[in-house]
């Protein structure tokens, strides 16, 4: 008798450890497919006005449905039917973003391999689930003449910051322009949004500003359908 209620102790044990196990199998198995709610994409070119260099970027970033979904995400990948070449980004270089409530995961900085550009035409974005789901959307990227002027005459096309007689700061090269403040090490502070020239040197603005160790300032020219960065620049 004794012996029998020990095995069928040893069973009841049996089956509640093979239900855990299935159940484990089971909820990674039916994990949600990923669902691109909206899509995001522009050239980015920053301009070094100490050295002198430009260096251009693609930005692309995908709105998903919770946070849950951007962290299961393991793989971006962007391709071109008229290409070869596939830009593979891992989950470690993504960054994920909470906008107003909606979630973000993306890149700011998906580079050119060397020799080839950012051709115009249509782009498919694929983001990746570590239990292999799939999600895809299209973006399609501007012609590439229209850079041509930006990048032979960047004090033309690039915002920049000069100082009047009375040390008021005067922006030009765009209507609105997005602040990136940075400290003396190059770690990113906070962002702005700046929505007038003149920063005059009395006001609560200068004072943020002249805070920074140095700033990035950005806008989006519509001309030529990219985001144009000047910085690093000191104030």
């Amino acid at each position: 008798m004794k012996k029998f209620l020990q095995q069928k102790r040893y069973l009841y044990i049996f089956n509640v450890l093979l239900c855990f196990i299935m159940f484990i199998l089971l909820a990674s198995c039916t994990q949600e497919n990923p669902e691109i709610l909206s899509i995001e994409s522009r050239i980015r070119f920053v301009y070094n006005p100490i050295e002198r260099t430009m260096q251009k970027y693609l930005s692309v970033h995908l709105e998903v449905e919770d946070r849950d979904i951007a962290d299961a995400v393991q793989e971006m990948r962007i391709f071109s039917e008229t290409s070869t070449f596939i830009w593979e980004i891992e989950s470690g270089k993504l960054q994920i973003q909470n906008v107003d409530n909606r979630i973000f995961i993306g890149s700011n900085a998906v580079t050119q391999p060397k020799g080839l550009d950012f051709s115009e035409g249509d782009y498919v974005v694929e983001i990746i689930t570590g239990q292999g789901n799939r999600a895809e959307s299209l973006i399609t990227l501007p012609r590439t003449e229209l850079f041509s002027g930006v990048i032979k005459y960047p004090d033309k096309w690039f915002p920049f910051v000069t100082k009047d007689e009375d040390d008021s700061l005067i922006f030009s090269g765009g209507d609105k322009y997005l602040i990136r403040g940075y400290d003396s090490s190059g770690n990113y502070i906070d962002a702005f949004y700046l929505d007038k020239s003149t920063v005059e040197v009395d006001s609560t603005t200068y004072d943020l500003l002249t805070e920074y160790n140095f700033i990035e300032i950005s806008v989006f020219n519509h001309i030529v359908g990219a985001e144009l960065i000047t910085g690093p620049v000191n104030l």
